[in-house]
């Protein structure tokens, strides 16, 4: 009997939700691996050794057509799968996937998700329950869209990640100052610099406390894998208030939401997933919890990030496994009942011109109970938080319950200082 040879898995690489370290191996495990990777997006120099070590292998550019490039170069191989943990990436995959007849989330659909003002029209359509809205192009749009729209609003580019160039409008008069601002930040970031100029204005959506508990934050996120349209929620995570102005400051999972409220949420959440077509692959979507119920921020078309290393420590679910498989055809597992708790908390630096010194404390958060994992950035560095940064570390904790674990927080950023300098 002949042995079937191992499947080839294509993957689209930079900067993402996951990185090498971790679906490198996994990926390996299920399939033999051709990755096609940005040489300008990795997050060390020995992120491309380990992505050549790992198998077939090329590096492109900005100034490439990926997709040509990535076409070009498996013409002589069997492609099973394709798949891509990047957003930037993301467009480029649907597109090689398309070409070479492979199941992926469509072209159009990735369009939907990564154009904000084509999903808040897919979802208008559709009937889910979402803020009011105007595309803006100029000036004159926004002195149309104050004359229609309630404030305050947000202001934010169509197309971008991380809350870069967000800001809140809180009074009519303010939108052409914001505007602006929000403009001058988006041209100044490279990540950007092929994207759509386009910027939404949308009111804002009043949350409420739905876990009656002000330490926590009035924000969801919902993890999704979709097989051929069949549609699987993984978990629902709740989100921590963030830090100003939009940067996320961390997650607890699983949600301790009751079962009415986690079914109103997922319910908003497949209703979304219909409305912009998503058919195949990974899904992250946030949700803005209301007094009229779940409301869609945004829907994206790939995993949330550090969401895998949260899966796999609180449900033993390895998520990059199930991805992988999906992307060659195979109907991906569920998760089984959560081993308690987890909690993702980004150490977000003060929204500051200043220099970040130093963060003080850290052998003391590594030395306590409920900690199994950190990530400590160098400081020396004015934090970015008009692009969505100034984030310098990363803890990860477990507990049995979100008490114990929203006790552990306080006693986590209560144990750490950022020393601030002025510049020299």
């Amino acid at each position: 009997m002949t042995r079937r040879a191992r499947p080839t898995l294509l993957v689209l690489h930079a900067v993402g939700a996951v990185r090498t370290d971790w679906w490198i191996p996994r990926l390996a495990a299920i399939a033999d691996l051709f990755t096609v990777y940005r040489d300008d997006h990795l997050e060390s120099p020995d992120e491309g050794e380990a992505i050549e070590n790992a198998g077939r292998a090329l590096a492109v550019s900005e100034l490439d057509d990926i997709v040509a490039a990535t076409l070009a170069a498996v013409t002589d191989v069997r492609v099973d799968g394709v798949l891509t943990f990047s957003e930037p990436l993301l467009a480029a995959s649907a597109a090689v996937a398309h070409a070479l007849g492979l199941p992926h989330h469509s072209p159009d659909a990735v369009m939907r998700m990564q154009r904000k003002d084509l999903q808040r029209a897919a979802l208008a359509r559709a009937g889910v329950l979402g803020p009011r809205y105007a595309v803006l192009s100029n000036l004159a749009d926004i002195d149309r869209a104050t004359r229609e729209l309630d404030f305050p609003a947000i202001i934010k580019p169509v197309s971008g990640y991380g809350s870069v160039a967000t800001f809140q409008v809180t009074a009519a008069h303010e939108a052409r100052a914001r505007y602006s601002e929000a403009a001058k930040v988006r041209s100044a970031d490279w990540r950007l610099a092929s994207e759509s100029p386009l910027f939404i204005l949308e009111e804002f959506l009043a949350g409420s406390h739905w876990h009656e508990d002000e330490r926590m934050g009035d924000m969801v996120s919902v993890e999704t894998l979709v097989f051929g349209g069949e549609i699987s929620h993984l978990t629902v995570t709740d989100k921590f208030p963030p830090a100003f102005p939009f940067r996320e400051t961390g997650d607890l999972m699983p949600s301790w939401l009751d079962g009415q409220q986690r079914a109103a949420v997922e319910a908003a959440t497949t209703a979304a997933i219909r409305a912009v077509g998503a058919t195949h692959g990974a899904l992250h979507t946030e949700l803005k919890l209301t007094a009229r119920g779940p409301q869609i921020i945004e829907i994206n078309g790939r995993l949330g990030g550090f969401i895998a290393r949260s899966l796999e420590t609180v449900f033993r679910y390895d998520v990059v496994t199930e991805i992988g498989r999906l992307a060659l055809g195979s109907r991906p597992a569920r998760p089984k009942a959560a081993g308690g708790y987890v909690m993702a908390l980004n150490l977000m630096a003060p929204a500051t011109d200043l220099v970040v010194t130093e963060l003080e404390g850290q052998p003391e958060v590594e030395a306590m109970s409920h900690v199994t994992h950190t990530e400590f950035a160098d400081a020396g560095t004015v934090p970015s938080w008009r692009f969505g940064g100034g984030c310098y570390g990363l803890v990860e904790a477990i507990g049995n319950s979100p008490a114990e674990l929203l006790h552990a927080r306080e006693e986590i950023l209560g144990c750490l200082r950022f020393v601030l300098a002025e510049k020299g």
